[in-house]
Order: C-alpha cells, then sequence, then structure tokens
C-alpha cells in the first residue's frame, strides 16, 4: 500500500478505494492489481473479466478492457490530434482546479493565491 499512499497525495479516497479491492487478489480473482500514478488508474490482469469488470464498476470507476498483447503492434494507420495541453477547455480545467490540499499550506505561507 505505499505506493497507493504516495498516488493518493492529491486524490483523497484513492487508499480507501484500493483497499475495497484488495480482496480480488488475495482471493485470486486477479493475478496483478496495481494503481498507476498517472490518472491515478486501477488496473488488474485476470482470468476472470467478467467479475472484475463487475467490482469495479460497482464502484463507480470508469472500466475499459483490453487483452494482453505478448507480440509486436504494427501502426497501420494514424490520425493527428490535438495538443492536450493547448485546448481552452483544458487551460479552463487546471485554472478552477483548487490547489491540492497538502500544499495548500505552503502556498499561504508565500502569501499567493
Amino acid at each position: 500500500m505505499g505506493s497507493v499512499r504516495n498516488c493518493s497525495f492529491c486524490y483523497d479516497g484513492l487508499v480507501e478505494l484500493f483497499e475495497s479491492l484488495l480482496f480480488l487478489k488475495t482471493d485470486n480473482v486477479v493475478d496483478v492489481l496495481a494503481v498507476s500514478s498517472v490518472g491515478p488508474g486501477i488496473f488488474a490482469v485476470t482470468k476472470s473479466v467478467e467479475e472484475c469488470v463487475r467490482v469495479f464498476e460497482e464502484r463507480n470507476m470508469q472500466v475499459m478492457v483490453r487483452e494482453i498483447n505478448n507480440g509486436t503492434y504494427l501502426v497501420d494507420s494514424s490520425v493527428p490530434l490535438p495538443n492536450f495541453w493547448n485546448t481552452p477547455s483544458t487551460t479552463k480545467a487546471f485554472a478552477e482546479k483548487p490547489a491540492c490540499r497538502h500544499v495548500v499550506p505552503y502556498i499561504d505561507e508565500l502569501g499567493t493565491s
């Protein structure tokens, strides 16, 4: 749980959510249960896909199911996408998002807002 606690720095409720999923690993429903700090995202590797999806959806998690590819990838076409960071909606979202509760005291000490 050390990594989960580290990744929960700005995401209240992540530790509790992950703890509610631990039974998937301890009951051998999944082979891997982990959190990625990018997002954050919780992912599992399992042969019991339906059960895992059900449990994730019961916790109102967005679920994406993918298959492991142990081969190689071939890009047969590509579509250029707009730069995420230069969109007005992204700028607005970051400008309006409240500061992480862990840094607010330091911001207050600096006298900026």
